[in-house]
């Protein structure tokens, strides 16, 4: 059995990405598999939330060097049960207040 019981957490290494809203949003916390991203919807994963393929929308020691490719990955953690299995951030509304550089 696959445990859902850690995450980490990604953000866009492109500085243009935190003005991007919703799913492409550029920080968020993901599942983390210690023992690899399952290939199939792991025994656990709420019925509501799509699991369309290992590596997509997870993390693990297989996979985390090509997350690391454009995001910067937190290092895991273990988290208690009913944590959401993602949280997504959108910096849009901030970046729009910020003052410009010259």
């Amino acid at each position: 059995m696959t445990s859902i019981d850690h995450r980490v957490v990604v953000t866009d290494r492109d500085p243009a990405g935190y003005t991007q809203p919703g799913n492409e949003a550029p920080t968020g916390m993901v599942v983390y598999f210690p023992d690899g991203c399952p290939p199939v919807t792991p025994a656990g994963w709420p019925a509501d939330v799509d699991y369309d393929c290992s590596h997509g929308i997870t993390v693990c020691p297989e996979c985390i060097d090509s997350w690391r490719l454009d995001h910067f990955v937190s290092d895991p953690v273990e988290v208690p049960a009913g944590t959401p299995l993602t949280i997504q951030v959108s910096w849009a509304a901030e970046r729009a207040h910020a003052p410009t550089r010259s």
